[in-house]
Parts: structure tokens; sequence; C-alpha cells
């Protein structure tokens, strides 16, 4: 019973007026435990039990299927991408290799200044935040004054300045990172991203390899040079990496006009970048319209059918 609602739900759902709608999943950290300090960090378990719900009840696709079937009016209903942000190496060691046991594919988007210095910048936050002594009652940032003398109290002041220096540009954003870690004596954090060779074999394995830019910033407080710079170092380093040309772009944060806008869009356009992802939320009805601006979608709840089913009533939006 439960099988046929979810299916009738989906096929209702799915029909828009271009056609089948496409629902594409964001993901990004999956580790043995999800990490209570971390939001982003879904537990293996988890991650593996989606799989297998996304494998029964809907059309898994990568992204070059979805679109190309979009593009003919053959997208089957129940279509679903999944992608994973940034590039951290549990992308190989736990998403890779659950995905090669299930048989699916996937779309990983790579920030790849992580490759070099192992981790993105909201992680060298957390670690410093993690490593910084008890004795360390407070922390004085960009003239502001914050107070981690307790544990629940760090967590805030670390969640605000996360925030704050979000918005910065990546050269004020180096310039508090810094400051942190002389005031926390912190050492950096090990390296936990992806190699180039994890990189070059999930791409051979069937794995679509995509741009995050190179050091994840928020593209709309940036210049065009800056902007330009991040793009084409990126997809620069995934090409010498893949041996082919980099076709899809995820933007950082993703959010549009907040995060990025129009002309970011069409600088990709003009690049050649087939498709871009926002992290705004729905569906793709309409490829002609929106496909710079692509959005995604993540159901939050652990049990099946509740999964399920908030993903398929995504289909309306």
């Amino acid at each position: 019973m439960l099988n046929w609602l979810l299916k009738t739900i989906i096929k209702h759902y799915s029909k828009g007026r271009h056609g089948n709608k496409l629902n594409i999943l964001t993901y990004h950290r999956v580790d043995e435990f999800e990490d209570p300090l971390n939001p982003t960090v879904l537990s293996v378990k988890d991650f593996h039990n989606q799989l297998k719900w996304l494998k029964k009840h809907f059309v898994v696709l990568s992204i070059d299927e979805a679109l190309s079937l979009m593009e003919v009016g053959k997208l089957p209903f129940g279509a679903v991408c999944l992608t994973i942000d940034d590039g951290y190496n549990d992308s190989y060691h736990h998403i890779f290799r659950l995905l090669k046991e299930e048989g699916l594919v996937a779309n990983f988007f790579i920030a790849t200044g992580g490759i070099e210095s192992g981790a993105l910048w909201d992680e060298f936050i957390r670690h410093a935040f993690a490593k910084a002594p008890v004795s360390l009652t407070e922390l004085s940032l960009n003239n502001q004054i914050f107070d981690i003398s307790t544990f629940n109290q760090r967590l805030k002041s670390r969640d605000v300045i996360i925030e704050k220096i979000k918005y910065m540009t990546l050269q004020e954003r180096d310039v508090m990172i810094d400051a942190l870690y002389k005031q926390t004596g912190a050492t950096k954090p090990q390296h936990s991203f992806l190699s180039k060779e994890q990189i070059k074999e999930m791409h051979d394995n069937g794995m679509i390899i995509g741009g995050h830019t190179h050091n994840h910033p928020i593209l709309a407080v940036e210049n065009n040079e800056v902007v330009d710079q991040q793009i084409m170092q990126c997809h620069g380093i995934l090409e010498s990496i893949i041996g082919e040309k980099v076709k899809y772009f995820a933007f950082p944060n993703g959010k549009l006009g907040i995060d990025f806008r129009e002309e970011h869009s069409h600088l990709l356009k003009n690049i050649g970048i087939k498709a871009a992802l926002s992290t705004d939320w729905g569906t793709l009805e309409n490829l002609t319209e929106d496909r710079y601006r692509i959005k995604r979608f993540t159901p939050w709840d652990d049990t099946k059918w509740r999964f399920c089913i908030r993903l398929a009533f995504n289909y309306r939006n």
C-alpha cells in the first residue's frame, strides 16, 4: 500500500509543463557517526539507507544523463541526481565506496584549494576552536570580543564567527583566520581533503567531477577579477586531473541574489559550462530558464517513508 501511494505521488507531482521534473539532492560530509558539532555531517548508516531508498523508489541518474534526457523530453518520472559539495576525503572513503556498492552514480563539486591546504576555511575555524586551550576565555577579532569561557559559549561564538567570515572577501577572510590561529595557538588541521589520485579514480569509475571554485568564496562579495580567477583556477586543476573539460559548477553557499548574481551565471555560460547548481530549494523543470541556477533539495528525515514522501512532494516546487 505504501509503495503504491509513494509511486502515485511521485508520478503525479513529477509532471510539469515542460516534461517531467528533476529532483537534485545535496550532500556535504559523510562519516562513521554524525557530528553534533557539525550539522552537515551525515552518518554512513543514514547515507547508505538513503541510497537504498532512492535506488528502490526513484530513478538515480548522473547530471549528464538527466539533462540529456530532459533536453529531448524523455526524463523519467521520479528522476533524481545526487550531488556532493566541497571535496573532503569522506567523498572517497565513504560516499564513493557506497555508491559503487549500490551501483549508483553521483556528481562531486570540488573546491580545489583544499587539495593542497587539506581543508576549507570553515574547517580551519572549527579546528581552531576545538584546539583552543580551556584557559582561553575570550577572543578578540575584528574589534569584537567573543566569549569562549564555556563549551556552549565556545560553540555559539564559533558559529557567529563562521557566519561573519563567510561574507568577507578572501583577503579579509585570511586575515581573520590568521588572527584566530595566533590567539588560540592552534596548528592547522590534519589533511582531510580528496587527493588528485582519488578524484581521478572516482572520475574513471563514472562519477561526474564539477567545479566549486578554488577557495570557496562568496562570489557576490568578490570583484570580477577574483571571480574569474577562482572559477578558472578550479576548472584548470580539475581538468588536468580528469583529462577532460569540466562541464558543471556548483555555486559556493549557493543562494541566488545573496551568494551569487545573474552575471555569474552568464560568465559560466560564456566559458562553456553546461549547467550550474544553486542551493535554493526546489526542482528543475524548465532547463531553458534555469540551466545556470538549478535548485536542489535534500530531505532531512531519518526514516524511509518520511524521507521518500518528503522528496516526492518536493516535485511540486
